[in-house]
């Protein structure tokens, strides 16, 4: 088990904090394969952090 506040099926450790579109750019123009950046902003499950996983941020980004 593990925690979900939100509801959301993603596990908190892997939920970006808020204000974290610096740290998703960064990952993403570096190809970070940092386990945490990948956790945190593999957003479609690929295991790399790339342009298709910049929609799904964002609209998570910007969900309430």
């Amino acid at each position: 088990a593990f925690d979900d506040c939100n509801a959301n099926s993603i596990p908190d450790a892997c939920e970006p904090p808020l204000g974290a579109i610096a740290d998703f750019v960064d990952a993403l123009l570096n190809a970070s394969n940092d386990p945490f950046d990948i956790c945190v902003f593999d957003d479609n499950g690929d295991g790399v952090v790339d342009g298709r996983d910049v929609q799904s941020f964002v609209l998570r980004s910007l969900a309430p």
